[in-house]
């Protein structure tokens, strides 16, 4: 099967920290689901030709305000993304993993 690209349907990403309120300038790493250390790639357009910077830094108001779009390889369904989302420079939240 080939390899598609996909984003979620509501394209402004908005983490939250632990108190509900957003998270202005943080961060957010896409990693691989397995080690949790290795980072993973996420594109800006639905042809995985334009990579975002890893991690994207969340703007002002603490969204990021495109598309994201996941590599997605229907042979290795194992194949996921951890998402992990910092304060500027401090360890905040995990928002976990989604399935590719």
């Amino acid at each position: 099967m080939a390899v598609e690209y996909i984003s979620y349907a509501y394209p402004i990403w908005a983490p939250t920290d632990e108190t509900g309120k957003p998270i202005p300038n943080g961060e957010v790493f896409f990693r691989d689901n397995n080690d949790k250390v290795t980072l993973k790639t996420v594109y800006k357009d639905p042809e995985g030709t334009d990579p975002f910077s890893n991690p994207i830094i969340l703007d002002s108001g603490g969204r990021i305000n495109q598309q994201v779009y996941f590599k997605v390889d229907p042979d290795t369904p194992t194949d996921l993304y951890y998402i992990e989302v910092r304060l500027p420079s401090v360890d905040c939240c995990t928002l976990g993993a989604i399935v590719t």
